[in-house]
């Protein structure tokens, strides 16, 4: 969440800073809606986040909240952060500006402890138990269910 913020922060300043027109760039509509879509899916996350920290304090178990917050907030920051290269326009892909390095290093959370795959499995694991007949008979995983002959 902290680079996702960190984009967010460094948005307001750029807006604030570039000018466009004779007049900052934070005072076009649109560019100002993306950086309120951008500070509310941080503080969306956020929030989410302490609540399941509150449940993990509080010793009650939670591993389907933990993967949809890791699922959540770092898919989160992958799009604010992209967001916020956008809103720098080319400046957004220099390594002058640390918006450049918040994007990859958002990226990389969603591949490195616990894929964003992984955390879909733990969560739809938890969700919908897989039945009984595929877990009696592990052989029959991905194979079809219909007699041979119309498979």
């Amino acid at each position: 969440m902290g680079l996702a913020r960190g984009a967010v922060e460094d948005c307001i300043v750029y807006l604030q800073e570039r000018e466009q027109f004779g007049r900052p760039i934070g005072d076009f509509q649109y560019l100002r809606f993306t950086l309120a879509e951008m500070a509310a899916k941080v503080e969306q996350a956020r929030a989410f986040y302490q609540r399941v920290a509150h449940k993990i304090d509080a010793g009650q178990p939670c591993v389907r909240e933990a993967a949809m917050v890791k699922l959540l907030a770092t898919e989160m920051a992958v799009e604010v952060t992209n967001l916020g290269s956008q809103l720098h326009g080319g400046n957004g892909y220099t390594t002058e500006r640390r918006v450049e390095g918040y994007w990859r290093d958002a990226r990389l959370t969603t591949i490195f402890e616990g894929t964003s795959e992984i955390q879909r499995k733990i969560i739809a694991d938890r969700l919908l138990p897989k039945s009984s007949l595929s877990r009696s008979d592990p052989g029959r995983a991905g194979r079809c269910h219909r007699p041979a002959r119309s498979c």
